[in-house]
């Protein structure tokens, strides 16, 4: 059965949801592309999941969890992330995947580490089964994530770009779209890119349409392996800009990740482009456009490329300085754990507790508070001591809006929450709103072949 008009939709689902609830909207989806919209009601003493929807003469119809790929969820925007935010890696599965989550760092000792969620409450973590923890000081974002395709115009190839979970992906020549009419002045668009070979993505913004290839009027600057500029153009006439900073080229590494950042003040007219915190290009705009708002994301070549941990923030104006890392990091003399800063600096010993605020680290010579919105990121656990979470025949992927996924055995389903055990935080309940889609069966080998998924 085919996904069902998204009116009749709305009206099923009002007649399962109270008034609270009605703005989380689902589809269960099965591995050769049918949909059933619904909700999940529950999971019974078989294991099967059990669905509700508008189709069935029943309240709701049990489904093999073997025979679904997944659960595609839409709803409201989640609420906004704290100020100081903790990424938190978990030591792989047998897949090789990093479950990630953010949260509120509250405080650890020497096995476990405390967070503080919206979406799960506080949560109590097994400190050896993690990885690493990164701490960002970057404002809310605006926009986190691709959201949804449909929210997205194609332009020429309907098939050029596809998003999975959080991530963006082109394949063939074409572009996407969106209009994006209520940004503030000042703006930072990050995103990670992954690519075969070499990047090539073109970037337009304050476009005057979203239905060129190449829009007549707007500014652009490509990512590639040559230099790269930013460019204006006014009534598909090309316009100078002033390069504070003439475009340079950047040593992209074959299968490596790159991390692609732009400021832009549009009231200035002033942009620049960072990749892997190096500035590349600045540039400044004597007369900004001002009225149009239509941003693309284009490839004229048809090897795939990944874009994750989209996000567009509000920006205050102050470019970032350049970080004065230690070239020989990996060789320093004393042993430790390290932790790194914001201003590049590293220290090395081993993080004890969080006390005020701050962090404690025991050092060889000193202990040393650091608050923790100085903080970058820290090892959590050394190698010699990581333990590697066990995989179970319910597991399922739930993956957030704002990135990275948890891994859960599966328990119970409401129309609101999933519940479910993890061996990192045990037994937990997350609302639903959470997350973009859960997918099931995430070790076999056919679901992920089709996903895309490294096995």
């Amino acid at each position: 059965m085919k996904a069902l008009s998204s009116s009749l939709l709305a009206i099923s689902l009002l007649q399962l949801l109270s008034a609270e609830e009605q703005a989380t909207q689902g589809q269960l989806v099965f591995p050769d592309g049918d949909s059933i919209p619904g909700l999940p009601a529950g999971v019974d003493a078989e294991g099967h999941l059990l669905w509700q929807s508008q189709l069935f003469t029943k309240d709701s119809v049990p489904f093999l969890t073997r025979k679904v790929d997944s659960i595609l969820l839409d709803g409201p925007p989640v609420p906004a992330e704290q100020s100081t935010v903790a990424t938190i890696s978990f030591q792989t599965h047998t897949d090789k995947m990093f479950d990630v989550m953010k949260a509120e760092l509250l405080g650890f000792d020497d096995k476990t580490v405390k967070l503080r969620t919206w979406y799960a409450g506080e949560l109590t973590l097994k400190r050896s089964m993690l990885h690493s923890i990164e701490v960002s000081n970057e404002s809310p974002a605006i926009i986190n994530g691709p959201g949804r395709i449909e929210d997205w115009q194609p332009i020429e190839s309907p098939d050029a770009w596809r998003i999975e979970g959080t991530n963006l992906i082109s394949e063939a020549r074409g572009s996407i779209a969106r209009e994006l009419n209520d940004l503030p002045d000042k703006v930072l668009l990050e995103f990670d890119l992954a690519y075969e070979y070499a990047p090539y993505l073109r970037l337009h913004f304050f476009a005057d349409s979203g239905e060129e290839l190449i829009p007549r009027t707007g500014y652009s600057i490509s990512i590639q392996r040559g230099s790269m500029n930013f460019l204006k153009k006014v009534d598909n006439r090309s316009q100078p800009l002033q390069m504070n900073i003439f475009g340079q080229r950047h040593d992209f590494q074959e299968e490596d990740v790159t991390q692609v950042a732009i400021y832009i003040d549009r009231k200035k007219g002033s942009f620049s482009l960072y990749i892997d915190g190096n500035v590349i290009s600045s540039a400044v705009d004597p007369e900004p456009l001002l009225e149009n708002n239509w941003w693309h994301l284009s490839t004229l070549h048809g090897r795939e490329q990944t874009l994750s941990n989209f996000a567009i923030r509000p920006w205050d104006g102050n470019l970032p300085e350049r970080k004065d890392y230690l070239s020989y990091r990996q060789e320093l003399p004393v042993e430790g754990e390290q932790v790194e800063l914001q201003n590049g600096d590293t220290i090395v010993g081993k993080a004890t507790a969080i006390e005020s605020g701050k962090l404690a680290i025991e050092t060889e010579y000193v202990p040393v508070a650091v608050p923790i919105s100085r903080l970058s990121s820290f090892q959590i656990t050394s190698p010699e001591e990581r333990e590697e979470p066990r995989i179970y025949a319910s597991d399922v992927r739930a993956y957030f809006r704002d990135g990275g996924h948890v891994t859960l055995r599966l328990s119970e389903f409401t129309p609101t929450t999933i519940s479910g055990y993890s061996q990192v935080f045990g037994d937990a309940t997350f609302d639903l709103r959470a997350f973009t889609h859960i997918e099931f069966n995430p070790y076999d080998l056919e679901f992920r072949e089709r996903r895309g998924q490294p096995y």
